[in-house]
């Protein structure tokens, strides 16, 4: 398929560490499975070159890196929204428009209060929802990997006048 590599895994401490800031002789584990992961690092800096990653001490056949790519990125960005969110800062955004094709720019924290992952909106379950106060969602942060967001999903979200952000991820870089 892709090149993709496990590039996530939880510490002890259940905080989600990049591969390229693994410490060497610490414990992580794989969001997805829970199996213990190893941090490799090429020593080599030549083209070819792998980058950090982490490997499965056992693999478990179940435990696929698109999966852990989808998920370290959802998570990642929610972290971020909120530290956003936290420190009253604006989040801009670039766009192209579906509609009119040309791109937008703006802030997406404008009317955004509260950052939540797989709320459940009824018919439909994106990846990370932004809401109001009043708990009106406002964007639906959809992270694509391997499977787009379905026809239902996205009729509900023109339908309650939900904007989406997409983030087609092709490799973990």
């Amino acid at each position: 398929m892709r090149d993709i590599l496990y590039t996530v895994a939880y510490d002890d401490a259940h905080e989600l560490v990049l591969a390229v800031n693994a410490v060497k002789g610490q414990r992580y584990h794989c969001p997805e499975c829970k199996g213990e992961m190893i941090p490799r690092r090429s020593v080599e800096q030549k083209k070819g070159a792998k980058r950090p990653h982490y490997a499965h001490k056992v693999k478990s056949p179940n435990c696929e890196p698109e999966s852990v790519l989808h998920f370290g990125f959802k998570r990642l960005l929610s972290q971020r929204i909120q530290r956003h969110l936290d420190n009253k800062e604006p989040l801009p955004i670039k766009w192209r428009c579906g509609a009119c094709d040309r791109e937008h720019e703006g802030n997406l924290l404008k009317k955004a209060a509260r950052v939540e992952e797989e709320l459940s909106l009824g018919p439909c379950r994106p990846d990370i929802v932004l809401s109001t106060n009043a708990d009106s969602p406002v964007w639906a942060l959809e992270v694509v990997v391997t499977h787009a967001p379905e026809e239902q999903a996205l009729t509900y979200y023109r339908q309650q006048r939900i904007a989406l952000a997409r983030f087609d991820l092709k490799s973990d870089t």
